[in-house]
């Protein structure tokens, strides 16, 4: 299949699967780096970053008992 696919590009097997496995790293890695919103998306997700932290029921705690690891 994979052969087939490279001869209708018009290239050959080694570059079809090289030009192939690049594209898909830079689209799997695209998801991960960037992201695009909308104007008024973006104005919630900012709204949403200043907010000061949420401190968890019992995390205070917790972190001040010693540590099991010392």
């Amino acid at each position: 299949m994979v052969r087939r696919a490279a001869r209708l590009e018009n290239r050959d097997y080694t570059e079809f699967v090289r030009s192939s496995a690049v594209h898909e790293a830079e689209r799997l890695l695209a998801d991960r780096d960037q992201f695009v919103l909308a104007p008024e998306q973006w104005d919630e997700f900012v709204e949403h970053l200043e907010r000061p932290p949420r401190v968890p029921a019992g995390l205070e705690d917790l972190f001040s008992r010693p540590s099991v690891f010392r």
